[in-house]
This record gives C-alpha cells, structure tokens and sequence, in this order.
C-alpha cells in the first residue's frame, strides 16, 4: 500500500528528461502556445531541479514545458479547492493508455504514504481523491478502536487505506464515516494475549461489527509471533506479512 505511486514517479522522470512525443496536454489556460513568455515560480523551479533539469524555461524542450506549466495549474487547482498546500510528486502526460494525471500529497506529509492523483480529462476537468488520504487518520482510529474493543487489550495496531469514499470533507464524528468508507485494513495482534482457538473467534467477531458498521473492504487480521508487535510501525509493517513473523492470518471481505 504505502509504495503504491513509485512506478508513476518514475514515469515522469522518464518523461521530463527525455521529452517524448506524440503526447497532447489539456492545458487550459496555455493550449496553443506554450512558447509564449513564461515566468517559472520558486516552486516551479524547485521542481525542475529536482529532476536534474535546467530552472530556465528556455532552455526546456516543447514537452518539458508543457509538463512544468501543467503541473503548476493542477497544483494551484487542488491548493484552490481544499485551501491548503500540497507538493509534487510526479506526472503523467496524457497519452494513448492514461489521462494527464498529477501525483501530489499535502505539504507536511510523506510522499509514499500520502500521495493522491489529480487528473484531467479530455474536456478539462479536474477530479481527484484527496479524499482517500484525508479520511485514512479518522477511519484508522475508527478500526483501531473497534479492534480493541474486541480484544479487550491495546496489543493491536492497525493500518488501513481507503480506497473509496462518498465524502467530500472530513466529518466531525466518527459516526459519518460509517457506510460511506471503503478501505483495506490490517490489523495486526501480539500473539502473547491470545490462542489460535481465539483468533478464529476474534475473526467472527470483526467480520460481524464491520458488516453492522457498513464498513466496506477487505479486513486482514494477523497474528504476530509473540512479542513482535512493538517493533511494527508505519514504514515497515509490510514487512511482518511475511509468513515467519505470525501464527495466523485471515482475511474478510465486506461487500456492499
């Protein structure tokens, strides 16, 4: 989950630095001459340099230009609709098997946990799913709590991402989350505090508050070797699925 948009960062390396061809750009506000005089912004600049290109708009092939004022115009489109800061962190150019697409994550984040897609269609417009990162702290604290609830112990954590939302904004309560999230999660436990006997019955127990919640998606619960728990955290945790790092593992699946 949490290296989900590598493959795209290094698409727009790629892109930027070899200029391809054939590719348009939806552009709206510079369609039709993208050689017209430019200013490039600090950020703009930033940006170039980071993929070891030139920070002097003249000096950038067609294609490049078009990609670096494309990217800001997104950018400032998503800063405009959900008024706050976000970064680059990279681009697809549209092309004959994807849409033009930015990848961003909000300013103060992690590019490889926080990363969403911006994409413009044929005719201009803009949609996102910002959302999905927005909503992942409330519907991990969400899960987090039923999973404790459940187990009557705090040696669990969770991770979740969500995939789908209804939502347009972050909610106030818990409560609005429910029937209106889809998402993976992991939950995982400390294999000290329960039996494989237990955990068949922990599995029905979470299998049935998630179905009464409407909390829709894939739940994958896994019990670690003993003690293992407290070494987990969000930059590693994939790495305790391998089958040597727990006891047992299932998996449910919600559906609407």
């Amino acid at each position: 989950m949490k290296k989900k948009f590598d493959l795209r960062i290094i698409v727009i390396i790629t892109i930027l630095m070899m200029g391809i061809c054939g590719c348009t750009i939806n552009n709206t506000k510079s369609p039709n001459n993208i050689d017209s005089k430019v200013t490039l912004n600090e950020r703009q600049k930033s940006i170039l340099a980071e993929e070891g290109l030139p920070t002097d708009y003249e000096e950038l092939n067609r294609t490049q230009k078009a990609a670096i004022v494309a990217i800001e115009e997104m950018l400032e489109a998503i800063e405009t609709k959900y008024g706050m800061e976000f970064c680059y962190a990279g681009y697809i150019q549209a092309n004959v098997l994807e849409s033009e697409t930015l990848i961003a994550y909000p300013a103060g984040g992690t590019a490889s946990i926080d990363s969403f897609s911006i994409t413009r269609s044929s005719d201009g417009t803009l949609t996102d799913d910002y959302m999905n990162v927005a909503l992942r702290a409330g519907y991990s604290e969400l899960v987090l709590s039923l999973a404790k609830d459940a187990l009557s112990s705090e040696n669990v954590k969770v991770f979740v991402e969500v995939t789908k939302t209804t939502l347009t904004s972050v909610p106030d309560t818990e409560e609005q989350l429910v029937g209106n999230v889809e998402g993976i999660s992991l939950i995982f436990i400390d294999g000290s505090i329960m039996s494989s006997e237990q955990f068949g019955t922990f599995v029905s127990s979470m299998k049935q508050i998630f179905e009464e919640k409407q909390m829709y998606g894939t739940v994958n619960i896994i019990l670690l070797n003993d003690d293992t728990l407290k070494n987990l955290a969000q930059n590693n945790y994939t790495d305790y699925l391998d089958p040597s790092c727990y006891t047992e593992r299932d998996s449910i699946h919600i559906k609407k």
